[in-house]
C-alpha cells in the first residue's frame, strides 16, 4: 500500500484479500487501519461487522474462481488452417 496509504477503501480491500486468502490476522490489521484512515459512515459500519464476524457473503463478494468450458483443440493447426483463421 505504498501508493495511496491514507485511502481507507484500499486498506479495506486489502484486507478482504487478506482474509479470503486464510490470512486472517493481516485482514483484521488493515481493516482496523482501514477505521483510522476516516472511512465514509457506512463503509465504517461494515468493517466493524468484519472486524467482529470476519468476511461473510453478506460483507462482500465471493473470491471464487469462475471457470466455464472452453473447447480444446487436440492437435496443431494445419499451416492451411493459420493462413485462413479457419481451424
Amino acid at each position: 500500500m505504498e501508493l495511496r496509504p491514507e485511502d481507507p477503501t484500499l486498506n479495506d480491500h486489502l484486507g478482504d484479500v487478506y482474509w479470503r486468502l486464510g490470512r486472517k490476522l493481516e485482514a483484521k490489521f488493515q481493516w482496523n487501519q482501514a477505521l483510522t484512515l476516516s472511512p465514509e459512515p457506512e463503509d465504517a459500519v461494515k468493517i466493524k461487522k468484519k472486524l467482529e464476524v470476519g468476511l461473510t457473503d453478506e460483507a462482500g463478494p465471493r473470491a471464487e474462481l469462475q471457470t466455464e468450458s472452453v473447447p480444446v483443440q487436440a492437435t496443431a493447426p494445419t499451416e492451411s488452417e493459420v493462413k485462413t483463421g479457419n481451424p
